[in-house]
């Protein structure tokens, strides 16, 4: 699964769903990457955040929480929170728990700028 996630990370037309796919899967299989290639990864999706969906967006978003992994990129500023607002309607269950997980996370962290607001 590892190799499967490094491959995708160095094809920059990978479609967001696949990368978020594969670091779900490696969350998911209690796997623990590298701090290096978590944050290239975040770099990577911070880029192209306004391609994402919304299951994308919380794949990503818990995946990082699972890993508890801080990463140096912005991907978790204003622009993820705006991307949450712009999406929130569309947001399955499993995708709202998803958020709440990593809400609980970037809590812990400080992390608060980004976080969407609870309605």
């Amino acid at each position: 699964l590892l190799h499967l996630w490094e491959w995708r990370r160095q094809r920059p037309e990978t479609a967001f769903n696949d990368l978020t796919t594969v670091l779900w899967a490696i969350a998911a299989a209690g796997g623990a990457p590298r701090a290096e290639r978590l944050d290239a990864v975040a770099e990577a999706l911070a880029a192209r955040l306004d391609e994402c969906a919304d299951q994308e967006l919380c794949n990503a978003a818990w995946a990082f929480a699972v890993f508890d992994h801080v990463p140096r990129s912005e991907l978790f500023g204003a622009h993820f929170g705006a991307r949450c607002e712009a999406l929130s309607a569309r947001f399955s269950r499993s995708g709202l728990c998803q958020l709440h997980q990593w809400r609980i996370w970037a809590a812990e962290r400080a992390l608060y700028e980004g976080m969407p607001s609870p309605r």
